[in-house]
């Protein structure tokens, strides 16, 4: 596997180092932009792992975190053989959704900055509460307080419940866990 944990560089923050093999180049000789989404969802991952829990015990219970939006922002290339550094970060949380911010290095060189916002979802493709033990320490990790206050997307604790929403609450999510939309930005605006 190419991905390798690195080490974090501030609490509550993972770093996942990866050297660019030549496959995930393209004609240009730098690194193909599709292959940038799958380095935030490994480093996504990778962070769950650390600061919250494996992805595969969400699964387990029968839940999952679709993307609901994407924003990726090119700054410089990275080219075969360069080893890359994805850190990434929980920004927000809510009852349902969350977003992670990343930042794409190599070395001290700032090469891509990205947000992904997720929604809790069971297996049909519907919207649920993450579950309020499991958003009580995510609100925590966002560096968002105990829940009680409403700072940076933040909707305070979920009430008791089964998880279920009423379509007023449910974010605009596609079934089977499509995106719904991805945002892509290069530093000429194209």
């Amino acid at each position: 596997m190419p991905f390798a944990p690195a080490s974090s560089p501030a609490p509550n923050r993972s770093t996942v180092r990866h050297r660019v093999p030549f496959y995930e180049t393209d004609a240009m000789a730098v690194v193909h932009h599709s292959n940038y989404v799958r380095y935030l969802e490994l480093a996504r991952l990778a962070w769950m792992d650390e600061h919250d829990r494996p992805y595969r015990e969400y699964v387990a219970e029968g839940l999952h975190f679709t993307t609901t939006a994407m924003s990726l922002r090119f700054l410089r290339p990275a080219q075969f053989d360069d080893t890359v550094e994805i850190t990434t970060w929980l920004d927000w949380v809510r009852r349902v959704t969350l977003r992670m911010s990343y930042e794409i290095r190599r070395g001290q060189e700032l090469l891509a900055t990205a947000e992904t916002e997720h929604a809790m979802v069971d297996l049909q493709g519907r919207p649920r509460r993450i579950p309020v033990e499991r958003r009580a320490g995510l609100v925590r990790l966002a560096g968002m307080g105990d829940g009680s206050a409403h700072g940076r997307g933040a909707t305070g604790l979920d009430s008791p419940g089964d998880g279920s929403l009423d379509s007023s609450e449910a974010p605009a999510v596609e079934a089977k866990g499509v995106s719904r939309c991805a945002t892509v930005e290069s530093p000429e605006g194209r």
